[in-house]
């Protein structure tokens, strides 16, 4: 009977652990189904449940990552549900962080270089739009389209030296030309 209780108490932390591992897994599957249902701002708290629960997979936080790219609230809040430990932060930083994790853990990772490239590409967008919404405004905005498509730009070519074949990438690349006019350039990432 002690030797039986012994395996059983020693066995606790490994079935803790075990416990942990399915649950994180099952939130992140939450988060999935809540995506499909096109629903992010339910999803992600999710995710983040899934990431609290087994913080090391990358997966998680990549997909959280780009949740962030798609809900892109900019106003500063503090929302510990969404990730945040101590200070108000935009989708934008928590994204950042996010993708930065799975960047360290995964360097040569060609999903993340497209994901990375699709968040700066929508930022982009998004202050093209403030351009024709706040012409007052117009300089700064552009501005910062410009710099923004220009890390989108960056980003998609890490993504083609690791994965040369993806046709989303290519197209992204040649709708950037396109908004800035360079026809040349357009028909460069079409030929290709």
């Amino acid at each position: 009977r002690l030797a039986v209780c012994t395996v059983l108490l020693a066995a606790l932390p490994i079935y803790g652990l075990a416990f942990r591992l399915f649950t994180a897994n099952h939130y992140y599957s939450v988060g999935v189904a809540l995506m499909n249902l096109q629903q992010p701002y339910a999803a992600l708290p999710a995710f983040s449940d899934a990431i609290a629960r087994n913080p090391f997979l990358s997966e998680y936080r990549q997909y959280r990552a780009n949740v962030f790219a798609m809900t892109l609230d900019l106003s500063k809040r503090f929302a510990p549900a969404l990730g945040d430990r101590s200070t108000p932060r935009t989708d934008f930083e928590r994204a950042q962080d996010d993708f930065k994790f799975v960047q360290i853990h995964n360097p040569n990772h060609a999903l993340l270089a497209q994901d990375r490239g699709q968040f700066y590409y929508t930022l982009a967008m998004r202050h093209l739009n403030q351009v024709q919404q706040t012409p007052n405004q117009a300089f700064l905005y552009n501005q910062l389209a410009t710099e923004n498509f220009a890390q989108a730009k960056q980003c998609f070519i890490q993504a083609l030296r690791l994965d040369p074949v993806n046709p989303s990438t290519y197209a992204l690349l040649t709708n950037m030309a396109l908004l800035r006019h360079d026809y040349q350039e357009a028909q460069h990432w079409i030929n290709l």
